[in-house]
């Protein structure tokens, strides 16, 4: 904003004012009284107090400036009837601003959401994806509270931005890669844009980072061009039941293969058995459009020798005795129970080398 000479704090305030009110691209309005802008985000409760307002005066000598923070509004917003208008769509990836633990608004409350959604009645597999900008101690307790193979907690400390622009970011980034290759490894990958924070103090060191690994949290660093890169993308799935650690299914990828087998296997199945019948009779002779133990079984088993020529899975055959079709007994007519052991491949992380000289 161009601040002429001579004008009253007033006279300063309507043009600022003016100006915000012309983007009406940003998150907040403007308003002036007596000299005194506020700016208010378009929404109320604690996902609001994320803006950040800092100004630069440049060449201005007779005014001085103070910013003051606020807060407006209690609680965030109930997201029940915008969830209910999305219940039926299929999606990989949700993105939210809440940054909280609460178990009725906030993180929690949508991993709950996202694991109904990926329960076999529905079969709409997909992840949360959250960010956090407060302390390292913070975002352990969000991600304990989390602790879910199906969410991702994004930790930049003081992060430039409201959490839910990092959580868009990391979900364009897991979107654009494992659309080709659910198993894809995106450590150290570089965002192409992102604002770090504003006093480099705040950025996460590599001891920090280490611990928040330990933690199921995905911390953001910054290289020497200052470009931010995702140290390792895990989920917050770090401990069992009784905190002992648990990082079985740590690594996104973990997570991502079996979903895209399971959709695999669902979208296939009506494609390869229209109109089957199936039999638990593994001995007598098999008459056409007939599946048994045996049928299933090479149907699954063909599959996973797919992923694993992808680069996917690892260790098929070696697997091939634990993969088990049951038909008939406990198991209600008409279905072919099978328990399939999906190996994911592993990411390759680290690179333990000795060097001597020997010259």
């Amino acid at each position: 904003v161009s601040i002429a000479s001579g004008l009253t704090p007033t006279q300063q305030a309507v043009l600022i004012v003016a100006a915000v009110t012309a983007k009406t691209s940003l998150p907040v309005t403007a308003t002036n009284v007596a000299g005194v802008v506020t700016f208010a985000t378009k929404w109320t409760g604690p996902s609001s107090q994320q803006l950040q307002v800092r100004y630069i005066n440049e060449g201005i000598t007779a005014s001085t400036y103070t910013v003051a923070a606020g807060v407006a509004g209690a609680t965030d917003a109930d997201p029940t009837a915008a969830l209910d208008a999305v219940s039926s769509e299929d999606f990989e990836y949700m993105v939210v601003l809440v940054d909280t633990t609460s178990t009725t608004l906030g993180q929690p409350f949508f991993l709950t959401y996202v694991n109904n959604r990926a329960r076999p009645e529905s079969g709409l597999r997909g992840c949360l994806i959250g960010a956090f900008t407060g302390s390292s101690a913070a975002a352990v307790t969000l991600s304990t509270a989390l602790n879910g193979h199906r969410a991702q907690l994004v930790w930049d400390r003081d992060g430039n931005y409201f959490t839910i622009e990092a959580a868009a970011a990391m979900a364009g980034m897991r979107a654009r890669a494992e659309q080709d290759d659910p198993s894809v490894n995106l450590m150290l990958r570089v965002f192409n844009t992102w604002r770090p924070p504003y006093a480099a103090s705040s950025k996460i060191s590599i001891n920090e980072a280490k611990n928040a690994l330990n933690n199921g949290i995905s911390s953001i660093r910054y290289n020497r061009q200052g470009k931010a890169f995702v140290v390792l993308p895990i989920t917050t799935r770090f401990q069992d039941a009784n905190g002992a650690a648990d990082y079985r299914t740590l690594d996104t990828n973990k997570v991502t293969v079996v979903d895209s087998f399971a959709d695999t296997l669902a979208i296939d199945w009506p494609i390869r058995f229209p109109d089957w019948k199936l039999t638990d009779d593994d001995d007598g002779p098999i008459a056409d459009k007939v599946a048994n133990r045996r049928i299933v079984k090479s149907w699954v088993f063909g599959w996973l020798k797919d992923y694993e020529s992808y680069g996917w899975v690892k260790n098929v055959s070696a697997n091939e005795g634990n993969l088990v079709v049951s038909i008939g007994g406990l198991i209600p007519q008409g279905r072919a129970s099978v328990k399939i052991p999906v190996d994911v491949i592993d990411w390759f992380k680290q690179l333990d080398a000795s060097l001597y000289q020997i010259g």
